[in-house]
């Protein structure tokens, strides 16, 4: 049976109180995870890219060419993405998010090396953005966000973003463009603004 969709707040969000997606009354919380079809490049190209929310501000862990990053929202989304990037949100079916969160947060700088290596599943210093995801949810939680069920290893060498949005074990509670989010922030910093003359005035 499918986790209800809770509309609170398990941390404090990135210093909005009760922060939702944009065009939605979805909620942010940790072990989020964030699909978009991007395609990281480099020497072992993937196409699509995977992170988790997770930390005291409900940042967007993943794993980037460039090394482990802990990322804002806005940073995430108006950085790391073109504006038509589609970004969904994914959870698991049987809850654990924060669990998998609290895992990623100890973990994210034990990773050294981007690398697509086959199987591997245990090691955390190489690593890929879709195999760390996995890890916070399998090591975190004991559950399975492959296509496989807990507690078996995803059946392929390697995991790829993919199967973590089409797992039977997640499931989808919203989407946006990425300038979305920046056009969201941008109103409420114009309307906190206002409140905030209003007030002083």
């Amino acid at each position: 049976m499918s986790a209800p969709l809770s509309t609170k707040a398990e941390v404090t969000p990135n210093g909005i109180p009760d922060e939702t997606y944009p065009g939605t009354t979805i909620t942010v919380q940790p072990g989020d995870i964030l699909y978009s079809s991007k395609t990281l490049g480099g020497a072992q190209p993937i196409v699509g890219h995977v992170g988790i929310i997770a930390g005291p501000y409900n940042k967007v862990y993943n794993a980037h060419t460039t090394g482990p990053q802990m990322d804002t929202l806005t940073y995430y989304t108006g950085i790391r993405h073109k504006p038509d990037d589609l970004i969904t949100v994914y959870r698991h079916t049987e809850g654990g998010g924060a669990e998998a969160a609290k895992w990623a947060d100890a973990n994210l700088y034990k990773m050294w090396t981007y690398v697509i290596d086959p199987f591997g599943w245990s090691d955390i210093k190489n690593n890929y953005c879709s195999k760390f995801v996995w890890q916070a949810y399998y090591y975190g939680a004991n559950k399975s966000v492959s296509y496989l069920p807990y507690p078996s290893t995803p059946g392929g060498l390697y995991i790829p973003p993919g199967e973590i949005s089409n797992s039977p074990y997640t499931r989808k509670v919203a989407s946006f463009k990425a300038s979305d989010y920046s056009k969201a922030m941008l109103n409420k910093e114009v309307k906190d603004e206002k409140e905030l003359q209003a007030v002083t005035e």
